[in-house]
């Protein structure tokens, strides 16, 4: 297998002491085909599973969720190993509060691909995303390909990623990212009428689309 951006380092203080993905929020499961809404079956957990994921060590250990796990599962947040170096010349912007950029993000999801979630993992910060597949696919990407990605590919300043970044430090829970996370929010008067009305749109557009 080729090398990933994490085999030639060692993990910092931070990371050594972070806690591992328990299996149920990582949704560990055994990969299997999937079937489209559309009756076709759809290959990816069949060739995208632990066993060539690249945090997975033999024979049942994951560097970032509890398992054990097996060659033949597949989790959420998994990362094929693509050989990305950490590139340093290609990070043209620095963040000071991780978890705070991606909440603005996942408030503002300027992507096609949904951001859902993000964690402090053994192997550094993940952000996780859900693409437009059906059934949704679910992968991590880790802060050093995101940054190096968005800077390459989309062209991200310092300034709209500060934008996004003061987004989500105005907001003290994580953002809902689907109707069943914004129901909730919107029972507990946590999020606007205004905000939750995307959701519950998309919710009735979903069912008569069915």
């Amino acid at each position: 297998m080729t090398g990933t951006e994490y085999d030639h380092r060692a993990p910092t203080t931070e990371e050594s002491s972070a806690s591992k993905i328990n299996n149920e929020r990582a949704n560990l499961r055994t990969a299997v085909p999937i079937i489209g809404s559309d009756g076709i079956e759809q290959h990816r957990e069949r060739f995208e599973n632990c066993g060539s994921c690249t945090f997975f060590r033999k024979p049942n250990v994951c560097q970032i969720v509890e398992g054990p796990v097996t060659d033949d599962q597949v989790c959420n947040w998994i990362q094929g190993r693509t050989g990305n170096k950490d590139d340093e010349e290609a990070r043209k912007y620095s963040l000071d509060d991780v978890r705070s950029f991606v909440w603005g993000m996942m408030k503002e999801q300027p992507y096609q691909h949904k951001v859902v979630d993000v964690e402090f993992t053994p192997v550094g910060w993940l952000i996780l995303i859900e693409d437009t597949a059906d059934p949704p696919h679910y992968f991590s990407l880790s802060l050093n390909f995101h940054i190096e990605h968005t800077s390459l590919e989309h062209h991200w300043t310092q300034e709209e990623v500060d934008a996004i970044t003061r987004i989500g430090k105005q907001m003290n829970f994580k953002p809902p990212t689907n109707f069943v996370e914004a129901e909730k929010l919107y029972g507990l008067g946590e999020i606007s009428t205004e905000e939750f009305e995307p959701f519950k749109r998309a919710r009735e557009a979903a069912k008569e689309s069915n």
